[in-house]
């Protein structure tokens, strides 16, 4: 890609996220293979049919006819028959051999060999289990009462109970509150909270753990379905929840009876929508469910509320109540072993490294490759002995890896939600210098001097005086960010202004420049709800002279500096709680929680700034110290001018 070498493929594709189409081949494969198992389809019965042929024992593998050009060549046809003036001068030929019946052939099938590739690469196991109902109805034995365990008993695991009203009871309007809450590390499990009240009083709630799925999705519909298992069918029932997308997915494709204005329990979807939904073993018990509630007569009503908004009226404060309960038994169950299954699953399941997919196949599938490429190209190894060693503040975290890799193998997640932030602005400019920044494969002294094309100039920096000492100081890429250049240095402080000034349009509280924690303003004022007031450093400022107001509430979400690689830092590779750190910010009256989409948009901003900032760090030294190798536009364009072999950014 650069100076004669090649750069790794895993990085080039995981940095541009740039589809693989070998990949996208079989994950479309592998997601049609399982949609047609389980859709009625005609299709699908000759599919299942194989299954079952091979269940018997008639091969190793599903097997279909070979097509008729992949069938042998026939046998050759024997010599045509004499006209009858030959047969009367000419002798008779010799009688032929009989033909031998064609024999029948038959190869793996498309479904077989997809399977077999995706058992190989992705650890995917394909099981076929009976379907079992969706629901287990009964007759409750005793009016209903809320605190009563029967009525919240029920577990994603478990085949749930829709209990009939008790006979002689009377029809009752509960509102229901409901909540999912998950963990920010990967593998962590989820909460799940129920608050249901009657005339605007409390009269139950509870919360359970849930399986981890990398979302907030699988909780938030776990939670809705408890609600609808908590109360008898036949009772008038309003839930609230802040889960938007659950709730359209609920409603989609639902028969809505206008008049009651309330859900008919009628669904009029298509058989691969039900197959590729998200949390699908749930929604398929949550339409059955809402099936039965409306044949028995009660009423359902799905209602929006926004979260953590820090509104008085009931259904703000309800919803915050319902957070706690999901909070605490997603931190209780830290630890403990929880089960990955989910009753409602269809008939046939795929399971990627022993856990279930419970929604769409394909980005599954693709998701998995995508980790598989990220391990492989951060565990790649040091394999240079005479690479130098960056001293000082910008010394890598991960220095027995690879040149290229040492970014991702110190933080994988970090690198590939850059590229996802990165790839969002559609800057080709931009994502030409992330392909070349994190695998610090930029253009400096030192890779020149690595592809022999240095003339002689040496691979040390010739724009600061510790390039020019006695042992001089080879230029890296990591150098250029430490460099004594003024131009580069005036370019790095912009950025780092340029960070802090984001923060603070966010509302985070920034001081500096100075070497110690300032101590004026901490303590003072309203004390936030949870948690503790810390002065931290900035994180993206290699001198750390600039200190964020944070809260801190657990003491492990703090930002360890000697765990971060610092470039990684200056790149915008953000830390790993950040998002715990940033959840308040200051008000006029006291304190507020961000929503989760004012912190993800502040992860996005503050990734792109710092990113671009370096680049404009590195656009000094490719116009001072090589103008004619790198060449830099008078009007500082965007573009990338590729020349001969080499990457001129400009």
């Amino acid at each position: 890609m650069s100076m004669g070498r090649t750069l790794n493929v895993e990085a080039l594709y995981a940095l541009v996220r740039l589809p693989r189409l070998e990949h996208e081949l079989w994950a479309m494969r592998g997601e049609e293979d399982l949609v047609v198992r389980n859709c009625k389809y005609p299709s699908s019965y000759t599919a299942r049919a194989r299954d079952k042929a091979h269940q018997r024992g008639r091969g190793k593998a599903p097997l279909r006819r070979a097509s008729p050009e992949q069938a042998p060549d026939p046998a050759p046809s024997a010599a045509p028959l004499p006209v009858p003036s030959q047969a009367l001068t000419e002798s008779p030929s010799p009688a032929l051999p009989p033909e031998a019946p064609a024999k029948r052939m038959y190869v793996r099938s498309r479904a077989a060999v997809t399977r077999t590739w995706l058992c190989k690469n992705v650890a995917a196991v394909f099981r076929s289990v009976i379907a079992s109902e969706h629901f287990v109805a009964e007759v409750a034995k005793r009016p209903w009462v809320p605190t009563d365990p029967c009525w919240s008993e029920w577990r994603p695991d478990k085949c749930p109970t829709l209990r009939w009203i008790y006979p002689g009871s009377v029809r009752r309007l509960v509102w229901a509150f409901t909540d999912g809450s998950t963990g920010g590390d990967r593998g962590q499990p989820s909460g799940c909270g129920v608050v249901l009240t009657e005339w605007g009083v409390v009269v139950h709630e509870t919360g359970f753990p849930c399986r981890a799925s990398g979302s907030n999705y699988l909780a938030e519909a776990v939670a809705l379905l408890a609600a609808f298992l908590a109360v008898p069918a036949e009772f008038d029932l309003c839930v609230f929840t802040d889960a938007l997308s659950v709730k359209q997915s609920v409603e989609r494709g639902l028969v809505m009876d206008w008049l009651a204005n309330a859900l008919t329990g009628e669904y009029a979807i298509t058989q691969r929508s039900r197959v590729l939904t998200a949390a699908r073993p749930v929604l398929n018990v949550i339409r059955a469910v809402l099936g039965a509630k409306r044949a028995r007569g009660g009423l359902v009503q799905l209602h929006h509320v926004y979260s953590h908004s820090g509104g008085r009226d009931f259904p703000s404060r309800m919803n915050d109540r319902a957070d706690k309960w999901a909070n605490k038994a997603r931190l209780d169950a830290l630890g403990a072993p929880l089960p990955l299954k989910l009753h409602g699953e269809e008939e046939h399941r795929m399971a990627i490294g022993r856990v279930p997919v419970s929604g769409p196949f394909r980005p599954a599938i693709l998701r998995k490759l995508r980790g598989g490429a990220l391990d492989a190209w951060g565990s790649r190894v040091r394999g240079c002995a005479d690479a130098p060693v960056e001293p000082g503040p910008m010394a890598p975290l991960r220095a027995r890896a690879a040149h290229s890799s040492r970014l991702v193998a110190a933080d994988r997640r970090g690198v590939a939600e850059l590229a996802a932030a990165v790839a969002k602005t559609h800057d080709a400019g931009l994502l030409r210098f992330l392909a070349l920044a994190v695998p610090e494969w930029l253009p400096v002294e030192r890779r020149l001097q690595r592809a022999d094309r240095v003339a002689g100039r040496g691979g040390h920096c010739k724009l600061c005086r510790r390039g020019a000492g006695e042992v001089p100081l080879s230029e890296t890429v990591r150098h250029l960010y430490v460099c004594e250049c003024p131009d580069m240095r005036a370019a790095l402080e912009r950025s780092v202004v340029d960070g802090c000034t984001a923060l603070v349009a966010a509302g985070v509280s920034i001081r500096g420049p100075c070497r110690l924690p300032p101590e004026s303003a901490l303590g003072s004022g309203p004390v936030p709800p949870v948690g503790e007031l810390r002065w931290v450093p900035v994180w993206f400022d290699p001198r750390r002279l600039f200190w964020m107001e944070v809260v801190v509430r657990v003491e492990g979400h703090v930002i360890d500096y000697g765990r971060r690689d610092p470039l990684g830092a200056v790149f915008g590779v953000l830390p790993k709680h950040l998002d715990s750190l940033l959840a308040w910010s200051r008000t006029v009256d006291g304190w507020a929680r961000r929503s989760l989409k004012a912190q993800e948009e502040l992860r996005s901003r503050l990734q792109v700034l710092l990113l671009r900032g370096a680049w404009q760090v590195y656009r000094p030294r490719a116009g001072i110290a090589l103008p004619k190798v790198w060449p830099v536009g008078p009007c500082g364009g965007r573009g990338a001018v590729r020349s001969g072999s080499m990457i001129s950014l400009s």
